[in-house]
Parts: C-alpha cells; sequence; structure tokens
C-alpha cells in the first residue's frame, strides 16, 4: 500500500491517496511498478512491462515526461507496453516526441474481438 510522510506525519492507505491528486497518485504507483520489475529482473532476463493507462489522470505535461522517461530509461532494457483508451492523447504524444517511432500503435478492430471471443 502507499505510505508517504507529510509535515513530520506518516500517512498510509486511503489516508495517503486522499493527500495527492489522482495524476501524483498514478505516477507514483508507476514509479513503484517500474521499481518492482527491476527488482524482479536481477540476473535474468527481463519481462516486458505492461501498464495499463498508467497516465489516464496525467496531464499533458505528466504525460510527455512520463512517456520519455519510459522510452529513455526503461525501453532500452526491456519492452514497455502501454494499454490507453485516449488515442487522440497518444497521437499528440507522437508528434511531441521528436521520435514518434519510438511509440509503436497496435490497434484491435471488431472482428478480432469477435475471433477472439469464439
Amino acid at each position: 500500500g502507499l505510505r508517504m510522510v507529510q509535515e513530520g506525519r506518516t500517512l498510509t492507505g486511503r489516508e495517503a491517496a486522499q493527500q495527492l491528486s489522482a495524476g501524483a497518485a498514478d505516477a507514483i504507483y508507476l514509479a513503484a511498478r517500474i521499481a518492482v520489475s527491476r527488482f524482479l529482473r536481477r540476473g535474468r532476463e527481463p519481462l516486458p512491462l505492461i501498464l495499463d493507462d498508467p497516465f489516464a489522470n496525467a496531464d499533458d505535461q505528466r504525460l510527455l515526461a512520463g512517456v520519455r522517461l519510459l522510452l529513455d530509461a526503461i525501453a532500452p532494457q526491456q519492452q514497455v507496453l502501454l494499454r490507453a483508451c485516449q488515442h487522440s492523447r497518444y497521437e499528440w504524444l507522437r508528434r511531441e516526441l521528436g521520435h514518434p517511432e519510438a511509440l509503436v500503435t497496435l490497434s484491435v478492430d471488431d472482428e478480432d474481438v469477435r475471433r477472439a471471443a469464439d
């Protein structure tokens, strides 16, 4: 669970989460996932880091900074997969990154979903 110290007082769980914006909490949870991924990798082949919309609550600056972090610091050592429902934001992001080829979009159409359900 989340634990933080604010003004000398230790906050845990729900109380800690209530002190943060949704975007800040998402950033902390992303950092924790990256740390766990690195811990589990010690001396082994890295597993893909699969993230389900980790920037859903992020403003544009946090989205750009977070994806740059993933591309520059994480992706060179392990595959990073992002699931996201805000396709227009990721198209904007692709233009802002400066190297759009680093962000590959995989699409699933309705026919793919029907075949998977059968």
